[in-house]
């Protein structure tokens, strides 16, 4: 099945892989076509993405926002309810005497040339004055192939003359049919004795939609999605009845300048090209494509498809003209369809397989959390917890703490380097309920008030107890009892024997 074929690629803007699809394959297949036709026949349609949808998600009057707008993290998709630019290539083996009605060197009467290969004969400079003008009664000579290419009078289109026979692994070009809508290629292989013969054309597709997808990390990319009932963005939902296989015959006017870029009309000065050799030696000697490589009207239709992707450039993304006036000048017309659009603004997950290792951490970060969850749910009861390294903390610690002897010196110029590694830690007066720094290893007690003593009525009267502190010892462990929320938080956190 052409499903399992590899589809063709181009390039977009060198920054966007296009992706095609093969369609129109239902009873095209070699093998069927043998059964059909009884020869070997090698039909291939391939569909190319709309290049506007790329230039449509792109436009700033869309407000759709770009990786490059993201720090390069964002990601979005579009669905495009478009036409797809297809081309098909038509290729069928004939023998030398089926191919004789279409050569200008095997009609009778014809004037030729020999040339230094033996066998070889060439057509006279103005062979092309001995070819019957076209007209309404004139559909040239007729062949074997007729109902294959749809050619004669009940077709409407005529098929084309060449001048010679090309040599083994050649190519020689036609675009001069009268009307005509596609571009012929005649090539001959080494490995079978008969001659193949290529019918390149395009229209647009309506059994397709647009998809372009773009990702900071992944670059963009486009692909045709074609021949699906269940696509709701397909171009046929929203305009239901749009016709199939119109073919353009403007294209073969772009296909010619394609041709002449490659110089696929090679064979006629025997070049015996490089690409030709390869191209010839995809032709099919058995009526069944090759598991290892393209066939050649697969490889035709890779090569032509660059311009389906050029000739698609800022055209309508429906199957008619839709304007008033013949062209439109720069920078053109905006135009509407119908489209849906999937966007991420931000990353959740991995997008390369060795980042799914950062799973572990996120593990352990996790556990960790849920375990100080557990702790001052557990512990502290929903009371409110004092932190140490607050900025207000450590101020109202710092300049009720002790002078330091190893920090001596510092206070005017700032600590030097030997002083940022200074451990330390924070003491606790419980007489005073006082909390200073201390350095870690010494024993550094604060300068208390002495006691005022009073007398009074009741008996036991004695030192003024703290206004904020009442302090009892029970089996080891600190009981809280009249704290300020503050202090109480302090004394939560100076109690040694808690891990945190």
């Amino acid at each position: 099945m052409m499903l399992d074929r590899p589809p063709a690629t181009a390039i977009l803007f060198d920054n966007t892989t296009m992706t095609g699809a093969w369609i129109e394959q239902t009873g095209n297949l070699p093998e069927q076509n043998f059964i059909k036709h009884g020869r070997i026949v090698n039909n291939v349609t391939l569909a190319m993405p709309h290049p506007g949808v790329y230039l449509a998600a792109t436009d700033p009057i869309n407000n759709i926002l770009q990786p490059s707008d993201l720090s390069g993290v964002g990601e979005y998709e579009i669905r495009a309810s478009s036409v797809s630019p297809t081309v098909n290539v038509l290729c069928a083996n004939m023998a030398l005497k089926e191919l004789e009605p279409l050569v200008y060197t095997a009609w009778p009467n014809a004037k030729v040339n020999t040339t230094d290969i033996p066998n070889q004969t060439v057509a006279w400079p103005k062979w092309v004055h001995d070819i019957p003008r076209a007209s309404d009664s004139e559909w040239l000579n007729r062949t074997v192939v007729d109902d294959v290419f749809r050619w004669g009078k009940g077709y409407g289109r005529r098929p084309p003359v060449f001048p010679m026979l090309p040599m083994d692994f050649n190519l020689i070009v036609n675009v001069s049919v009268y009307e005509s809508d596609a571009l012929y290629l005649l090539a001959k292989s080494n490995a079978i004795s008969n001659y193949t013969l290529c019918e390149l054309r395009s229209w647009l597709s309506p059994n397709c939609s647009t998809r372009f997808s773009i990702s900071g990390t992944h670059g963009a990319h486009m692909s045709a999605y074609c021949e699906d009932p269940n696509d709701p963005v397909s171009y046929l939902r929203s305009v239901p009845g749009a016709p199939s296989n119109h073919t353009s015959t403007d294209w073969r006017w772009l296909a010619d300048e394609w041709q002449l870029s490659l110089y696929l009309n090679s064979g006629m000065s025997n070049a015996n090209a490089s690409r030709d050799r390869i191209l010839t030696e995809m032709i099919l000697a058995d009526p069944r494509l090759p598991s290892s490589v393209p066939s050649m009207a697969e490889a035709l239709a890779a090569l032509v498809s660059s311009t389906l992707v050029f000739g698609s450039l800022n055209s309508p993304l429906v199957h008619y003209w839709d304007q008033v006036t013949p062209s439109v000048s720069a920078p053109g017309v905006l135009q509407q369809f119908n489209a849906s659009i999937m966007k991420q603004e931000y990353t959740s997950s991995f997008t390369n397989n060795w980042q799914s290792a950062f799973y572990v951490v996120l593990v352990v970060v996790f556990l960790l959390n849920l375990l100080c969850l557990c702790y001052f749910v557990l512990e502290l009861k929903g009371r409110p917890l004092t932190d140490f390294t607050d900025p207000a903390n450590l101020f109202a610690l710092a300049i009720n703490s002790p002078p330091s002897r190893t920090l001596r010196g510092s206070c005017g110029g700032g600590p030097a380097d030997r002083d940022l590694v200074m451990p330390w830690r924070v003491g606790y007066d419980k007489e005073e309920n006082h909390y200073y720094f201390v350095e870690k290893g010494q024993e550094a007690r604060i300068e208390r008030r002495p006691r005022v003593k009073r007398k009074g009525r009741m008996a036991g009267a004695g030192a003024v107890r703290s206004p904020t502190a009442d302090l009892m010892v029970d089996d080891g462990k600190e009981m809280e009892r009249g704290l300020e929320p503050t202090s109480r938080s302090y004394q939560r956190l100076s109690n040694g024997r808690s891990w945190l």
